[in-house]
């Protein structure tokens, strides 16, 4: 009750949900599927493989491609499509009229027709530079790119102009903006991995080591940060320290909203937590082993969107009318799942001796 699964054709590589929870933006290696709130299929269009989407709060959505961006509206017909060189991500503002995207080293804000607004060069010469992250604010008027080479990150207003560069240490793998533009979160991967929090005015409030890769980051408007990470573990920040961190039971995908915070995890299931670290309850897909690598939920947190690398499904939850395992529900169903697979390798380790 509550849940409905989604089947696409491959595993979902990006995920995005209406602000208001009417729609469901999923991308995929080959397509894009757009979903109402109960799993209906509006529309699917042929693509090359997705990398970013992003929904407005009645459901209009951009998507980044292999080799374009395609703006939506929100009945799903395709608005505008632009060719881009390679790999392209791309954010909507809530109200829909601004779309931030990068391809390449430029950054280029569109109005919701594909009107060019402006363009930035992050970069000219050698060595070549890539973004690898774009995000947009909720009221559109700030916006937060990521490149890759030289570690990094930048933020610009609605106008155009840059306000600053910082270069950190790892390379940025998961970007955040808050909604009005109040902080930018990073998580980054390889030997400096960990997460970095900057306020508007490029103050860094935040350099924490993870020691593992993090796979994603969400920032509040009040800078609470959620970070996952591939190491299993679910990280919380609140301003320049971690408040708390809690181990899962695969890697970490986690997303912030006004309902607490979302995780999908490798474990197959998908965790809901307050802010103060505490476990409201636990929705496990129903497959032994399924791989949870893709979250999103609309702003009030009622609908959270989960997919799964391995079988290709995307799973919908209604929090509202979701039926959840408790944490001590959770545990007893652990306990009873580990003990029954070893009273199966016991009993055949004995049969077998008798044969």
């Amino acid at each position: 009750r509550g849940v409905t699964s989604l089947r696409i054709d491959g595993p979902p590589t990006a995920l995005a949900v209406a602000g208001d929870g009417s729609r469901v933006l999923v991308g995929a290696y080959d397509s894009i599927y757009l979903f109402d709130d109960g799993g209906g299929l509006l529309r699917r269009y042929r693509t090359s493989q997705v990398f970013s989407a992003a929904m407005s709060s009645e459901g209009a959505g951009v998507v980044g491609t292999y080799d374009a961006v395609y703006i939506f509206g929100k009945d799903g017909r395709l608005i505008w499509k632009n060719g881009t060189p390679l790999d392209t991500y791309a954010s909507i503002s809530m109200d829909g009229s601004l779309i931030a995207y990068g391809a390449e080293d430029r950054l280029y804000l569109v109005d919701r027709q594909g009107q060019l607004l402006w363009s930035y060069r992050v970069q000219s010469g050698y060595p070549k530079v890539y973004l690898f992250n774009v995000y947009i604010s909720r009221d559109g008027n700030y916006i937060a790119a990521a490149e890759s080479y030289s570690g990094s990150i930048y933020l610009f207003d609605r106008e155009g102009s840059l306000l600053w560069r910082r270069e950190i240490e790892g390379h940025p793998y998961s970007l955040s903006i808050s909604s009005g533009g109040e902080y930018v979160a990073v998580g980054t991967v390889g030997d400096y991995s960990g997460v970095h929090l900057f306020d508007r005015a490029g103050a860094l409030l935040l350099n924490y080591r993870t020691g593992k890769d993090v796979g994603s980051v969400s920032v509040s408007t009040s800078g609470d940060v959620a970070a996952g990470t591939y190491e299993n573990y679910l990280y919380y920040f609140e301003g320049s320290g971690m408040k708390w961190r809690r181990p899962m039971g695969g890697a970490v995908y986690a997303t912030i909203s006004a309902g607490g915070v979302a995780t999908a995890s490798g474990d197959g299931r998908i965790y809901l937590l307050d802010g103060k670290g505490d476990l409201k309850g636990s929705y496990k897909t129903g497959l032994w082993r399924d791989y949870l690598s893709r979250i999103a939920s609309s702003a009030d947190g009622t609908l959270v969107a989960a997919g799964s690398h391995f079988s290709g499904n995307v799973y919908l939850l209604d929090t509202s009318k979701a039926s959840f395992l408790s944490p001590i529900s959770m545990a007893l169903l652990d306990g009873l799942s580990w003990a029954s697979l070893g009273l199966v390798v016991l009993v055949y380790g004995y049969r077998k001796r008798r044969e």
